[in-house]
Order: C-alpha cells, then structure tokens, then sequence
C-alpha cells in the first residue's frame, strides 16, 4: 500500500516504509530486530552504521 503522506504517524508494525532497528549497547552493535532485511542486508548496514562518520561542513 503506497501512501502520499508520510508515514510516521503510523506504530511501527504498520508503517510500510518501517524496516526494523539495531540494537546498540555500550559495546556497539547488539543485533538488529526486524524481519524485512536479510542477514546480508543487516550486515551491510551494520558495518556502514558503524563505520560512518559524518562529513565535515
């Protein structure tokens, strides 16, 4: 179901753009809890979240 408004009113279960979330604790990542993304995918994303530094402006 596409929508033209933004969705973030909506609980997570039921937004569509909604992909899940990493867990982090003081250690860094945890895990990732979601069920859209494989475990390649949350790999990828796991080490660019990790790893990414924000540009200097």
């Amino acid at each position: 179901m596409e929508q033209d408004t933004p969705a973030d009113d909506l609980p997570d279960e039921q937004n569509p753009d909604y992909l899940g979330k990493f867990i982090f604790d003081h250690n860094g990542l945890k895990h990732f809890d979601g069920q859209v993304l494989s475990l390649a995918e949350q790999a990828y994303l796991a080490v660019f979240t990790e790893s990414y530094e924000e540009p200097d402006l």
